[in-house]
């Protein structure tokens, strides 16, 4: 298991927590279900809306320490930042 750096706390902006709270409260974190996948593709939203910076590793701790096991926080850490990268490719690419 990598270590985790325990001398930062990390914070986020008071609207994006709210989401943050609602997906990591009410989530099944063994297996997610269709509602608590919405909750947190809104909360991906809620990050880039807010331009809240989240980087890699970051979030897979904060899920950790909300009682994720620590594969399903690495997997969803790694989809909320293919979700960002495809939110900021929007911005630049007209179809």
């Amino acid at each position: 298991m990598a270590r985790r750096r325990m001398d930062k706390k990390i914070k986020l902006p008071k609207r994006t927590k709210s989401y943050f709270d609602q997906f990591v409260n009410l989530a099944n974190k063994q297996t997610l279900s269709p509602l608590d996948w919405e909750r947190f593709h809104i909360f991906i939203l809620a990050c880039h809306a807010g331009n809240t910076k989240l980087p890699p590793g970051e979030l897979k701790s904060l899920l950790i320490d909300n009682g994720f096991p620590e594969d399903n926080a690495s997997s969803l850490s790694n989809i909320y930042n293919h979700g960002r990268d495809l939110l900021k490719l929007k911005l630049r690419v007209t179809l």
